[in-house]
């Protein structure tokens, strides 16, 4: 039977990597978890916008790896599904079998939903021959974490791969894995039975094989950072065992009162030394497998979010300010008549949308407030061209032709203006490149504003819901709605940590 801290040196390794590449899992942000404070950074939405597409998608499994691997992201899933292929990938000198097992922990039956996924490193024949012909869904495996080693001969050695909480522990010390566990706040996740999902393909592998995995799922550089943590390890593991060989040896000092009077005494004292020579694994690993702390993850993790999170605003604030110019240049573009009065209903409106952008960038250095987000601007943009095309007078007519169409100067600038490229274009569906190509086409002013009413309405419009008192009233109003709506909507907003 191989050494445990052999088999350790590869969990570890598998960890370290996979954590190295898939840095965020968004679904710890409960009480006293990870990312707990930074639930409402644009990192975080990224992040678990990602993650959402990854979970619905229904490519083939390397195209999931793919997709994990370059956004980053992943819950235990993931981060088990990429331990057991570079596992499984990679050629290990082993003179005995030695298995990788995914296994689940579930609450009540085995049917419910999975709570936890971890991998699993023994030469356990018993459990190998529980899982390795099983086609069914769920198969118990054992009762609980606790009675798992009991259940089942040869996981004396077993270790538990758990890239999720950053560890990889043998199974013989699992009350340390528990409390690791607890320091990240996810403890509840092994308070249940385990079991093995037959229905999923590679879930079950013998490392000590003849033939490798040829499915190159995981990228060649990460395959190389594997084999260079995994000797490292190793090279650590031997420094190790020769340390401890060479160990001075102390014999407690009751150890002198009994005599040898028995044939057992000598096999008594013999085990006196050999375990003052031994280390438990626990020690071990403090050498050449320890587990990251807690602190040493939250601050890297901390650090990347900061320094996106200011990015993000530093960008979002000047998304805004440029849209606050494009609706002052549409203030500027209105009537002399109108801007004398400022109490126009319709430059009002457009004044309360510019001040509402306005307020959200003018604030004090560190002060906590919240940004408008993305969908947030579009509900600005969109309330402004609107506006921009009401007009004041009687109804039109029915059936009124398009040279006869009235015109706002508000609604032209749109297009006359040779608007630069704003920054706030880079949000789906605000490009003005569509404003534009009207404003360069050879087509005569009416047919062109016909185009750009088109254009901001949509082909379903009535042209003389233009000059509805109802509808021009429901947009002048819009402005407040939007402007106070900001303000305490999440869904556009983010709060600035």
């Amino acid at each position: 039977m191989m050494d445990v801290n052999e088999l350790l040196a590869i969990g570890s390794a598998l960890t370290t990597v996979a954590r190295l590449h898939i840095k965020y899992s968004v679904n710890m942000v409960s009480e006293r978890q990870l990312l707990r404070s930074k639930r409402n950074t644009y990192m975080y939405h990224e992040k678990f916008q990602h993650l959402d597409e990854l979970r619905k998608s229904t490519v083939q499994r390397p195209q999931k790896i793919a997709m994990a691997l370059e956004h980053s992201v992943g819950c235990c899933g993931e981060l088990c599904m990429i331990c057991y292929e570079i596992a499984d990938s990679y050629s290990f000198e082993l003179t005995e079998n030695l298995y990788i097992t995914n296994l689940y922990t579930y609450h009540g039956d085995p049917e419910s939903i999975f709570n936890h996924s971890f991998l699993l490193l023994h030469q356990s024949g018993t459990l190998n021959q529980r899982v390795v012909n099983s086609s069914l869904r769920d198969v118990p495996v054992s009762s609980s974490m606790h009675t798992l080693s009991r259940s089942y001969q040869g996981l004396d050695n077993a270790v538990i791969v758990d890239p999720w909480i950053y560890a990889a522990t043998p199974l013989s010390e699992l009350t340390a894995h528990i409390l690791r566990a607890e320091e990240l706040g996810v403890e509840e996740c092994y308070t249940a039975g385990v079991c093995f999902n037959g229905e999923k393909e590679y879930k079950h592998t013998n490392l000590n094989k003849d033939s490798f995995n040829s499915r190159a799922i995981i990228p060649m550089d990460i395959m190389e950072g594997f084999e260079k943590e995994y000797q490292l390890h190793l090279n650590s593991l031997s420094r190790y065992k020769l340390k401890t060989k060479n160990r001075s040896i102390h014999i407690p000092r009751n150890s002198g009162s009994f005599v040898k009077k028995w044939p057992h005494d000598d096999l008594k004292y013999d085990h006196l030394l050999e375990s003052q020579r031994l280390i438990p694994a626990s020690e071990s690993r403090g050498s050449f497998a320890k587990p990251r702390g807690y602190e040493s993850i939250r601050e890297s993790l901390f650090i990347e979010i900061d320094d996106y999170q200011r990015k993000k605003l530093n960008e979002q604030t000047r998304k805004i300010h440029e849209m606050q110019l494009f609706i002052n240049d549409m203030i500027n573009s209105a009537s002399s008549c109108m801007k004398r009065f400022e109490s126009s209903k319709k430059v009002s409106a457009l004044i309360e949308l510019r001040s509402c952008l306005a307020e959200n960038i003018r604030r004090k250095p560190g002060e906590r407030h919240k940004i408008i987000s993305d969908d947030g601007l579009k509900l600005v943009f969109e309330a402004a061209t609107k506006i921009a095309l009401c007009v004041r007078g009687k109804k039109f007519k029915q059936d009124i032709p398009l040279n006869k169409l009235q015109q706002t100067k508000t609604a032209l600038s749109l297009i006359r203006n040779d608007h630069r490229r704003y920054a706030f274009e880079s949000i789906d569906g605000l490009s003005l490149d569509d404003f534009r190509q009207i404003r360069n086409s050879n087509e005569g002013k009416s047919e062109k504003y016909h185009r750009l009413i088109r254009h901001i309405y949509g082909g379903d419009f009535s042209i003389d819901l233009l000059q509805e008192p109802d509808h021009k009233a429901y947009w002048y109003s819009q402005a407040k709605v939007i402007y106070d709506g900001l303000k305490r909507k999440p869904r556009y907003t983010f709060a600035q940590q």
